[in-house]
């Protein structure tokens, strides 16, 4: 059931308190630990990190108050409310106990060694009886961990209004532990402006949810880290990563929230702004002149508008530099990793892609090469900025118009584009962040790529997949399976090997089609479709659900390329594989033993 944040109710007291490491795991085991992500966005702690505050509490070192903010939320088309408790600040540090009470990591101290023990704390006792933990070696001394257990923290639990909470918050951040700049800047912010910023930042981070209260325990899905721990952003996947345009840190520093806001200001305000910290800070306060002009202007275009003329650019870019096994550092300045002001040279050619698709342009697949080639001729144009210490920023901006010029011929007019409601669906599902992905999986095809022949287990997968999301009764959407569209980089790379061909990029996901495959497999796309739907049809599926799903299936063009649609949807009772259950959760499907998930490795593909 689905939490409606719009309509709690805040307790309207302040206070103080003192919560034991013990109390801490039973509000998360409850789930009523939730992170407000206007306040907190990611986990940004390194393991060293959480090691080293957990040693700081062995030690009896005093920590900072952790901040709650304790409210009664009502559940959507329910009368139930839940006793919940929103992280506004002190998220690392609860996620670094959470962790190490859970077996992530384990430490060092006065002479021991190991994981903490899961039966020496009811808490992480229920977790192992329930099949969600599994203890690891060498463990802890049980006395060791149950001393642990009763550690405090202080809490301040408050409410009252968000005026409230926006102050505490402020004077914590002014007074304690700095957040950097940009966090801080956000968090004290209400308006268009933040929630445009922090909305296209975490796009490109994937990491976007369509909510800002997500629970503490999905957090690590959403955040950058190790998937073997669970986390489900890899650093080295996200956009400024892959193209080495900001550092690790960096970004976990929300440096990358920074330039999106300086992109937005300088795209929407043109040369009314001047950049500088005074006016990244003056763009959030709506009583300054920057924070009037620019909500004009967003008032103007539309937010939706904005966020998706950003998102196609993005998704140019990343077309460009793919289309030629590449990214903007390497191709751009020849393998040079340490570019003085590359991130002025990154804003040159971002800036002019903008105004291309402003203005109705659009890249075709295959002239993206060829745009790529004709950047890397005209990169002497970047000289004069990587060769100076101090970047004349209206330099910059004829630059960019000059960039603009020369990479119109290369680009065509759009026709108006009437998107049906698949379409639009599809699109809208390739943002989700992978804690709402699990009614939706992108495969990018059937075949083993090396032979070119059907791959039996691909098939069996998607069954379950089918059945799985079939069996979600309280889904707010159908269930999508679509065959054309590249989970992760590896598969498009293991399909670019074997075709040979580029891939358009969409929302950050490639999308080649399945027209390659087909043609290599059955010779045509239609006796490519009837025999996948042939061969799904051999799965052992519950009859009813088997019905419905090979019956709703369609071809569709997605942005120039074929793909396949599986529709899942509850059948009014569960449906089966081969006589067994199968679940989603997450964005995994795993079956179903005796009415329990099962505690073996959730199956993902």
């Amino acid at each position: 059931m689905v939490l409606d944040w719009e309509k709690r109710e805040m307790t309207k007291e302040i206070r103080v308190t003192q919560y034991t490491v013990s109390d801490i795991m039973a509000l998360f085991n409850q789930d009523k630990l939730f992170v407000n992500r206007r306040y907190q966005r990611k986990l940004i702690w390194l393991e060293s990190e959480k090691k080293l505050l957990i040693d700081s509490m062995l030690q009896d070192i005093p920590l900072p108050a952790i901040f709650l903010v304790e409210s009664d939320v009502p559940y959507f088309d329910s009368n139930e409310v839940k006793n919940a408790y929103e992280i506004i600040d002190g998220l690392q540090r609860l996620n670094a106990i959470v962790a190490f009470m859970l077996g992530e990591f384990p430490i060092e101290f006065d002479g021991f060694k190991g994981y903490y023990d899961p039966m020496a704390n009811s808490e992480t006792f229920i977790r192992l009886q329930d099949g969600k933990l599994q203890p690891k070696s060498p463990l802890l001394p049980r006395d060791f961990c149950q001393k642990f257990a009763r550690k405090q923290l202080s809490a301040i639990i408050a409410g009252k209004d968000e005026e409230t909470v926006n102050l505490i918050f402020s004077r914590i951040n002014d007074t304690g532990h700095k957040v950097s700049s940009q966090d801080l800047r956000q968090a004290k912010s209400i308006g268009p402006f933040p929630d445009l910023v922090r909305h296209i930042a975490s796009d490109v981070r994937m990491d976007n949810t369509f909510t800002d209260h997500i629970s503490l325990a999905e957090m690590p899905q959403i955040s950058i880290g190790p998937k073997s721990k669970g986390y489900g952003v890899n650093i080295d996947d996200v956009f400024w990563r892959r193209h080495d345009l900001i550092n690790s840190h960096d970004i976990r520093e929300s440096s990358d929230e920074q330039l999106i806001e300086d992109l937005a200001a300088t795209l929407l305000l043109g040369e009314q702004y001047t950049r500088s910290k005074r006016s990244l800070d003056q763009l959030y306060d709506s009583n300054t002149m920057y924070g009037r002009k620019i909500i004009e202007a967003i008032d103007a275009l539309g937010t939706q508008t904005i966020e998706q003329r950003f998102k196609e650019t993005f998704d140019t870019f990343d077309t460009i530099f793919a289309s030629v096994n590449s990214d903007f550092s390497d191709y751009i300045f020849n393998g040079l990793r340490k570019v003085k002001n590359k991130d002025e040279c990154f804003r040159i050619v971002f800036t002019a892609l903008y105004h291309l698709i402003e203005a109705g342009y659009t890249l075709d697949l295959a002239n993206a090469n060829i745009v790529a080639d004709c950047l890397k001729k005209n990169a002497n144009l970047f000289d004069e900025i990587i060769l100076k210490d101090q970047v004349d920023f209206k330099h910059c901006m004829l630059v960019s118009e000059q960039l603009q010029q020369i990479l119109r011929q290369h680009f065509t007019r759009q026709s108006t584009l009437v998107e049906n409601v698949l379409v639009s669906e599809i699109t809208k599902r390739l943002c989700y962040s992978s804690i709402e992905s699990q009614m939706t999986e992108f495969k990018i095809g059937i075949s083993d790529f090396g032979t070119g022949r059907l791959n039996p287990e691909v098939i069996h997968k998607i069954a379950k997949t089918l059945v799985a999301m079939s069996n979600n009764t309280n889904a707010r959407e159908h269930g999508l399976l679509v065959l054309g569209i590249a989970d992760n980089r590896e598969q498009y790379d293991a399909w670019k090997a074997c075709y040979s061909q580029s891939a358009e990029v969409v929302n950050q996901h490639y999308v080649p089609g399945v027209t390659a495959e087909a043609k290599c497999m059955r010779g045509s796309f239609d006796n490519y479709y009837h025999f996948f739907l042939n061969e799904l049809a051999k799965e052992p599926i519950s009859g009813k659900l088997k019905e419905y799903v090979v019956d709703t299936c369609q071809q569709l063009l997605f942005h120039g390329h074929d793909l396949i649609v599986l529709d899942a949807a509850y059948q009014g009772e569960i449906s089966y594989y081969n006589d067994e259950k199968y679940v989603r959760q997450g964005n995994s499907t795993i079956k179903v033993s005796n009415g329990a998930e099962s505690t073996p490795s959730p199956m993902t593909f």
